[in-house]
């Protein structure tokens, strides 16, 4: 590593820890700190530049011990709700088609966890007069149609929002 001298502007603000013992106890307390942040830099590090099958298997397994299945549901909504908030607040920049995919990924695991969900579908067999009844009243309320054309004849799709 090269040999660097501060300069005055660089070493305006620091002040030296002192030789009684809350000076070597603050210095200490630095240092342990200084050690931590280091070692977490290595392991994200590492763990960017895994892309063996089985360091990644190794690494899944060690996530899978550490978590409880049953605090997927509650955390997924958690992370949701803080993604939510720092994105809001301009903490976190995410380019805006990513942060739709991941917000929505974490309320459908959300939903999943706690047993409702995430989407509906209702396939009805009716007559031709039956569909148009049908369509008429959803134009009425404004609700989404798609009508398509297939081999069985004519399929209504409607939008439902469901809360």
């Amino acid at each position: 590593m090269a040999s660097h001298t501060p300069t005055a502007k660089q070493t305006a603000n620091l002040k030296p820890f002192g030789q009684d013992t809350e000076g070597k106890r603050l210095a200490s307390e630095a240092g342990r700190k200084s050690g931590e942040a280091r070692r977490k830099k290595r392991e994200q590090r590492e763990l960017s530049n895994i892309t063996e099958p089985d360091q990644i298997s190794h690494k899944l397994d060690e996530v899978l011990t550490s978590f409880k299945r049953e605090e997927l549901g509650p955390s997924a909504a958690s992370a949701a709700q803080y993604l939510i908030g720092r994105v809001i607040s301009g903490g976190i920049e995410i380019p805006g088609n990513a942060v739709g995919g991941l917000i929505e990924t974490l309320v459908g695991i959300a939903r999943l966890e706690g047993g409702l969900s995430t989407s509906n579908s209702v396939h009805v067999s009716m007559s031709s007069g039956e569909a148009l009844a049908r369509l008429e009243s959803l134009r009425a309320v404004g609700g989404g149609v798609v009508l398509a054309s297939g081999a069985s004849g004519v399929e209504i799709c409607e939008s439902v929002v469901v809360g």
